[in-house]
């Protein structure tokens, strides 16, 4: 069947949605998410599905990130050794964190398992990963246990799109590590050194082809790119990029048009342009954006939305189409200590 087509007219005042055959909007001073798609300053990112079309101003300690009340996010706290969940509310924002305290140690990393709805954490101090199941519904952790091995300080957890996968950054023996998932349970074995050639490592990402791999080497204010060797190695690697300050973290937006990396100590966030043909950042620029120590960066699976991690809150922004630039930046803070690590959960 056909999906409907509707126009949304947004005024000062209120907010009304009439049947019709296209989209037009009025300008408007400020920004309006409608399905998860982002409109601002009078034209829209995109819009290509409308069920339940839920939408809200963004106003000061307010932000709408999705339409399902079944999204979290997960904050990991290295100070208090938790993980927060927190619900993502459609007109709410962030609301009713829980932490849970199941063994961490120092937990900085995470990754997800959206298949096998699994959280992995990365336990710096304990020299360990633990994956837990993630309850769809209520967002709490459960099933918690050690998996992987042969791990030095692990900061970080990258997994592939085929979640057959995974990078473990190695910060005490400056390498990066593979391991194999398994399919059915998401445990992690078969770990091996593929690289070793860094100072001060910190974060491992793919790009969203997955043709290459970068990684934040912070004492070395650099980005590592890798040609990603699917299954083995990681090739022909080399320093890339510019304006870094104490890297954290590197994400890649859902363009694969765009990188976004952490300076840790400057508190904002260098925006590079990828260069398609052999992955390398060029154009880097820094953010106007001041945050509060920005450890992680994720991306919400419709690539409008940042989530960063600061000290002891997050960060959410807008990400603008043409540029990627964050903006309509909000703080919400929590029950969060030192949150090292963030992930969006779309359950």
């Amino acid at each position: 069947m056909k999906k409907p087509s509707w126009t949304v007219i947004v005024f000062t005042t209120w907010i009304g949605i009439v049947c019709g055959s296209s989209f037009s909007f009025l300008n408007y001073e400020r920004s309006v998410l409608i399905n998860d798609y982002l409109v601002s300053s009078g034209f829209i990112t995109k819009l290509s599905t409308f069920p339940d079309i839920i939408f809200k101003e963004i106003l000061s300690n307010e932000f709408v990130a999705k339409t399902s009340v079944n999204n979290h996010i997960f904050v990991s706290n290295s100070n208090t050794n938790t993980i927060s969940s927190c619900e993502i509310d459609p007109t709410k924002g962030i609301q009713h964190c829980n932490t849970t305290n199941i063994g961490f140690n120092t937990p900085l990393g995470l990754g997800i398992n959206p298949k096998l709805n699994a959280l992995y954490i990365t336990n710096i101090r304990s020299d360990s990963i633990t994956m837990c199941k993630i309850n769809k519904e209520t967002g709490s952790l459960n099933n918690c246990q050690l998996t992987g091995s042969g791990f030095d300080d692990p900061t970080a957890i990258a997994i592939n799109n085929n979640l057959s996968e995974a990078y473990v950054v190695n910060n005490k023996n400056h390498s990066i590590s593979l391991c194999s998932v398994d399919g059915s349970l998401g445990l992690l074995s078969d770990c091996k050194s593929v690289y070793d050639n860094l100072v001060n490592p910190v974060d491992i990402n793919y790009s969203q082809d997955e043709k290459y791999v970068y990684i934040t080497d912070s004492e070395a204010n650099s980005v590592v790119v890798c040609y990603n060797n699917n299954g083995g190695s990681l090739n022909n690697c080399h320093k890339t990029g510019t304006d870094f300050t104490s890297p954290q973290t590197i994400t890649i937006g859902k363009s694969n048009n765009y990188a976004y990396v952490t300076n840790l100590t400057t508190n904002n966030i260098t925006i590079c342009n990828i260069a398609q043909i052999n992955g390398d950042l060029t154009d880097c620029q820094v953010s106007d954006n001041k945050f509060k120590a920005p450890s992680d960066f994720d991306i919400g699976s419709n690539g409008a939305i940042a989530y960063i991690s600061n000290y002891d809150s997050i960060s959410i922004c807008s990400i603008a189409t043409t540029a990627g630039n964050l903006e309509n930046c909000h703080e919400f803070t929590g029950n969060f200590s030192n949150s090292t690590g963030v992930r969006i959960y779309e359950g």
